[in-house]
């Protein structure tokens, strides 16, 4: 009897060292994901049709700042650790932004999220293949394509994007370094803000106009936009 106890006893050590061990394991592999996704400035030379420009992107954890070199319009994103997204447009030009509402997003903060930190639609994979990696740890590099002539580049372990062609559109990384996400917000602080739901009381402000003319306000938009620019419809922000 003593014999089989002791015997029972060894066992159960053993798979106890072995679950420890399995979820140690676990829990490295889920550190090391995430560490590789680390603060950084990315430049990209950005074609849509026959417009080119280029476009950074400053990323510091939950949040973002989206900069168009050539039109001076940047975008500001914070993502919430309890899953809302905030939006704020500031348009250098005229030393304001618009504070956007994400009621649209709602239960589907996280996608959202992806879509914008990657630049292009996380979905586009969806739709293609995966025809090679290479490299390992951080720098494992995937390259997607699909038929008419679309292919993505990426680094899934740092969530960066290294290209992406598709008809009529081109994104080509230029620059990474590291984050200057923070000096380059800072450039906005005294800008004046409006709030989106204020925009119907405020028509008659001269950067409202503006905005109504340039396209970034419309009857019944959201106040978001996908990657080609078009504006998302909204829910009850009608104005």
């Amino acid at each position: 009897m003593f014999s089989d106890e002791m015997k029972r006893l060894s066992i159960m050590k053993k798979l106890t060292s072995y679950t420890i061990a399995l979820f140690s394991a676990f829990a490295a592999h889920t550190a090391f994901a995430e560490s590789c996704v680390q603060p950084v400035s990315l430049t990209y030379d950005v074609s849509l049709k026959e417009k080119k420009g280029q476009i950074a992107i400053h990323r510091n954890g939950r949040e973002m700042l989206r900069e168009n070199l050539q039109t001076g319009v940047v975008e500001y994103w914070y993502h919430s650790p309890a899953g809302p997204l905030k939006l704020i447009r500031y348009v250098d030009s005229e030393k304001h932004g618009i504070e956007y509402q994400a009621e649209d997003f709602r239960g589907n903060e996280s996608e959202v999220w992806k879509d914008i930190t990657l630049a292009v639609p996380t979905d586009s994979m969806k739709t293609m293949t995966l025809m090679s990696e290479e490299g390992s740890g951080c720098d494992v590099k995937e390259i997607y394509t699909s038929e008419g002539g679309k292919e993505l580049v990426w680094l899934p372990k740092k969530n960066i994007l290294i290209s992406y062609k598709a008809p009529g559109v081109s994104w080509q990384i230029k620059d990474q370094n590291e984050s200057v996400f923070k000096e380059r917000l800072a450039v906005r602080d005294n800008y004046i803000l409006i709030d989106y739901a204020d925009i119907g009381d405020s028509e008659e402000d001269p950067f409202v106009k503006k905005m109504i003319l340039w396209g970034f306000v419309e009857h019944g938009a959201s106040g978001f936009y996908d990657e080609h620019g078009h504006a998302i419809q909204g829910h009850g922000h009608s104005h």
